[in-house]
């Protein structure tokens, strides 16, 4: 009878959560990718969703924060927008 054994991988990782693990590698590149993410906090909220989804965990979160992202921009887009046009004063 064989009988194989997970490989046991000892790595560092810069952020652990349940599901979502990072290398500092992974965790840098995705600090650059979403400068306006509050990256951290919302990996430890996408990390119970991160674990339904398998093995495809890295991409769905890529997506989540990327959409996250858009939305941040738009937000600080849209504030400037009214800024230029003298909204949002206080008298």
């Amino acid at each position: 009878m064989l009988l194989l054994l997970p490989l046991s991988i000892s790595q560092d990782f810069a952020f652990e959560a349940q599901s979502i693990r990072l290398t500092a590698t992974n965790l840098e590149q995705w600090r650059k990718a979403f400068p306006h993410v509050a990256l951290e906090a919302e990996l430890w909220a996408l990390d119970e969703w991160a674990g339904t989804k398998g093995n495809k965990w890295f991409t769905a979160v890529s997506g989540a924060l990327a959409k996250k992202e858009r939305a941040a921009v738009d937000r600080v887009s849209t504030a400037a927008a009214v800024r230029d046009r003298g909204g949002g004063q206080l008298c």
